[in-house]
């Protein structure tokens, strides 16, 4: 089954309204059927206005249900349960939120053990959209092998990230590493600045961030056919 995938981000401002704006121009200029989104794109880590970026999630909410309708994608908010902040991927389609997950793993150096609370990893799991078996790793997760074996048998793996310039070289490395052992199609995408989307293959070869990807392909690399890379 072919699916059209895509890497997007935009340029973020300090308004959350106008990168909802942006985020609708992304969504609406793709021809994907699945569009990923960096982590906390619509508001970023904006510590100083902690309450002000967890209600925009809940403002941003319908609109976002709104735009599903267009085409699928997902992306990263901070929400806020039960007086904790948690870092949520949510995959939006057809008006409806059709999978969501908490970050487990925290990024000490930028001291997110001090604002979010600890997404339970049992959460961490598979799960089918249109046909297709789909994993997430949430930015700081993709360092840890142990969540690798648990996304054991994805075909896609999404990775909303906020690595900086200064990482992206690691980014990359490990984003296609992860495409191998896994042998699956990594999807990352990231929101912050002077940085690169990637798209990788299971075969670890890069695509652009914009491409259809097929399930016969994994089949080629796990029966050891060579596979050649778009």
């Amino acid at each position: 089954m072919e699916l059209v995938v895509e890497a997007a981000s935009f340029k973020r401002s300090s308004n959350y309204h106008t990168n909802l704006q942006r985020l609708e121009e992304a969504l609406r200029q793709s021809r994907a059927d699945l569009v990923a989104f960096g982590e906390v794109c619509l508001t970023g880590f904006d510590y100083d206005h902690f309450d002000e970026a967890a209600s925009f999630a809940v403002t941003a909410h319908a609109k976002l249900l709104e735009l599903s309708k267009v085409r699928a994608f997902g992306l990263t908010v901070i929400e806020k349960r039960d007086e904790h902040f948690f870092n949520v991927f949510k995959l939006y389609d057809r008006a409806e939120v059709v999978f969501e997950r908490t970050k487990h793993k925290l990024f000490f150096a930028g001291n997110e053990h001090l604002r979010f609370a600890q997404g339970d990893v049992s959460a961490l799991e598979l799960f089918e959209w249109r046909g297709w078996k789909l994993g997430v790793l949430i930015c700081f997760e993709i360092r840890f092998a142990d969540l690798w074996l648990e996304l054991n048998g994805a075909e896609l793996i999404l990775i909303p990230a906020a690595w900086d310039a200064s990482r992206k070289k690691t980014l990359k490395a490990l984003s296609k590493a992860l495409a191998i052992v896994n042998r699956a199609f990594v999807l990352t995408a990231n929101s912050q600045p002077n940085t690169n989307n990637y798209l990788f293959l299971p075969s670890g070869a890069r695509a652009k961030s914009c491409a259809a990807i097929t399930q016969s392909a994994i089949e080629e690399i796990k029966n050891g056919i060579p596979y050649a890379a778009a």
